[in-house]
């Protein structure tokens, strides 16, 4: 019996390690903060299949440019300066907006209404929104 419960926590272990690579760091699109993020922003949203595809798509593509940024602001070991938020924000803006172009009229607004929603620094550009 131990060595059956044994064998099931290492295969338990060797599939969540399997799952976690194929995503790519940060498990998902756009690793563990993108994801989050992109739940945020498609909240209420019921997107068509195509559409999943070409959010995905998207995200997938702009993926290694943002994880070049990333690793350009955090290399240092500090935390980014203002110029390196403000790339981020950018690019974030760019996925935003590559995003959203995909979307129906209804989902736009319920789109847009996420992102005014979104934490300080995630969805808003500074002094934007209250």
């Amino acid at each position: 019996m131990r060595r059956m419960f044994t064998v099931g926590v290492l295969a338990a272990a060797v599939l969540a390690a399997g799952r976690a690579e194929a995503q790519g760091p940060g498990g998902g699109p756009g690793g563990r903060m993108g994801a989050r993020q992109m739940e945020m922003l498609f909240q209420g949203i019921t997107l068509s299949a195509a559409q999943v595809a070409q959010r995905d798509s998207i995200a997938k593509a702009m993926e290694p440019e943002m994880a070049k940024l990333r690793e350009e602001l955090m290399g240092g070991g500090g935390p980014p300066g203002p110029e390196g938020m403000a790339k981020m924000r950018e690019m974030n803006e760019k996925q935003r907006a590559a995003w959203r172009a995909i979307l129906t009229d209804e989902q736009k607004k319920v789109f847009d209404q996420n992102v005014a929603n979104m934490p300080a620094g995630r969805g808003r550009p500074p002094g934007g929104g209250s």
